[in-house]
């Protein structure tokens, strides 16, 4: 299970690189960049084994890939999943993450954690299980848990303040896909769903463009998703839908290296986000 990194990373200058690890129900991803240093990104990932325990393989990762426990810039850890709620910021006060929680969903063990998107006004309240939470702050250095939504709304809401038109985001990741719309930065629609097939696909954005009421003819949709997918997608909405493309990248990400042209949208946006 041993995965391969930049010969260049090593115990002597880890302290230069940001590393963010992402966990999600299907393994581990992970990336690493040097900020001063131009093509230093770099990117793998680890399949969950389902013969063990979610938190026994994720031991097993770290025991057999040290450079994750190395001293490094700052370490986040992207936690994916469709168990979160927004919560304006004006509403937050002091710790009240699993209040939030448990009105919104049934009773939870898990670790109750927020982040605050100051551009949006807001806060990602979501959860982590316990035992995964613990490991991964006794085994890293300080990590910040984020959300995998939290930096897709902090970079969609800065470029939505540009457009005039109203704009949906659709972001496919094996079988989720968050849906979000603006109207030029304020946050109209959010909720992240799971499919099977592209008949959920082309369902959820349909409902979701007629709940904010977004013109066919007028406003935009944004697609980010496999090629194969994408292309598909797209054209079994074109007949609905008249302003269609691609979530283009920014070009500082391509600055960053060869990597980012594996990694997930989500990780590659939390490169670029303070959060």
């Amino acid at each position: 299970m041993g995965i391969s990194i930049p010969e260049i990373l090593n115990t002597g200058n880890s302290e230069k690189y940001k590393l963010s690890i992402r966990l999600w129900s299907g393994g581990l991803s992970f990336s690493g960049y040097n900020p001063s240093e131009s093509g230093s990104f770099f990117y793998g990932e680890a399949e969950y084994d389902r013969s063990k325990t979610f938190l026994s393989w994720l031991k097993d990762v770290f025991f057999e890939n040290e450079f994750l426990g190395y001293t490094y810039a700052s370490v986040r850890v992207l936690y994916v999943s469709a168990h979160y709620t927004l919560v304006p910021e004006d509403v937050i006060k002091g710790k009240c993450e699993s209040a939030f929680l448990s009105f919104n969903f049934s009773a939870t063990t898990s670790r109750g954690l927020s982040n605050a998107l100051r551009g949006n006004k807001l806060s990602v309240i979501f959860d982590v299980p316990e035992d995964i939470y613990e490991f991964c702050a006794r085994s890293l250095l300080n990590p910040l848990f984020v959300h995998h939504l939290s930096p897709l709304l902090t970079m969609w809401q800065k470029r939505s303040g540009l457009s005039i038109p109203k704009q949906m985001y659709v972001y496919l990741h094996r079988t989720m896909m968050d849906v979000v719309c603006y109207d030029q930065g304020t946050l109209l629609f959010s909720n992240t769903f799971t499919f099977q097939d592209s008949t959920d696909i082309i369902y959820f954005i349909l409902y979701a463009w007629r709940q904010t009421g977004l013109d066919q003819k007028t406003d935009e949709l944004l697609f980010y998703a496999p090629a194969d997918l994408q292309n598909e997608i797209l054209r079994l909405l074109s007949p609905f839908i008249y302003k269609l493309e691609s979530i283009g990248l920014p070009s500082e990400i391509y600055l960053m290296g060869p990597g980012t042209e594996q990694a997930p949208l989500d990780l590659l946006y939390l490169s670029l986000c303070e959060l």
